[in-house]
């Protein structure tokens, strides 16, 4: 089985928060504008990087295929998944917008999905397709930061 597409995943994990927080608006404040904006620009500056970085080695950036080249340049030396911590930091922007406690619970549902269940599936098909090469880089580069 195909692990699911993770922007499918960050879309439905704010979904399911915007439905939460329309329901049950726990906790309203004052919108953070600014504050939302300077997330969101943060996740899609580091996101198209990233992307830009992975395009740049002719690898692939499907989670279900192991890349053709370990890139270990740029933000790949800060984090070994960028891309998911830029949806992350767009999911905290978006709910710092709403700021409901209930919004907040997308990045819960992303993070867990992400990290306990795509990462480790793509960590086994780099780890098949690298060996040492891949265990020494994940010594030196933290998951997320």
């Amino acid at each position: 089985m195909d692990i699911p597409i993770p922007p499918i995943i960050f879309i439905i994990s704010f979904v399911i928060a915007y439905i939460l927080y329309g329901i049950y608006p726990i906790v309203r404040f004052y919108h953070f504008d600014i504050v939302s904006l300077i997330f969101i620009i943060l996740g899609i500056s580091i996101s198209i990087y990233s992307i830009y970085i992975i395009l740049k080695n002719k690898t692939t950036l499907d989670p279900n295929k192991a890349p053709s080249k370990l890139i270990k340049t740029g933000i790949f030396k800060i984090s070994r998944n960028p891309i998911y911590l830029s949806m992350i930091i767009i999911l905290f922007g978006l709910d710092f917008y709403f700021f409901s406690i209930i919004s907040f619970i997308d990045i819960i549902i992303f993070f867990l999905i992400i990290n306990f269940y795509i990462i480790p599936k793509e960590e086994v098909n780099i780890g098949n397709k690298f060996g040492s090469e891949y265990i020494e880089y994940k010594k030196s580069v933290n998951r997320w930061i």
